[in-house]
């Protein structure tokens, strides 16, 4: 696998990844619903081309603790040897307040 089909798709992993924390750290003090968080986490996963159906993405926002997580799967294809690679990016976050 090339770095020019694995680099791009690991810095759309780090920004998702990074859209996923910071909805962690503000859900609950701008008071979002599981839905608007799922919602918007969609929303960027659209925006980075990323392979996620709305329905992948689980949230749970609760009182006392937010938990979300992702998990989606690239193929990427090596025109030299035929190869088909597949990587698995597996999200998951959550703190407790």
């Amino acid at each position: 696998v090339g770095a020019w089909e694995v680099v791009p798709w690991y810095i759309k992993g780090y920004s998702f990844r990074d859209a996923i924390r910071t909805q962690i750290k503000f859900a609950r003090v701008e008071r979002k619903t599981s839905d608007q968080v799922q919602i918007e986490l969609f929303r960027k996963a659209q925006e980075l081309k990323i392979p996620l159906e709305r329905k992948d993405i689980k949230v749970s926002v609760q009182p006392r603790d937010v938990k979300i997580s992702a998990q989606y799967t690239v193929v990427m294809n090596l025109i030299i040897m035929e190869y088909e690679k597949t990587w698995v990016f597996n999200e998951d976050s959550s703190t407790a307040f």
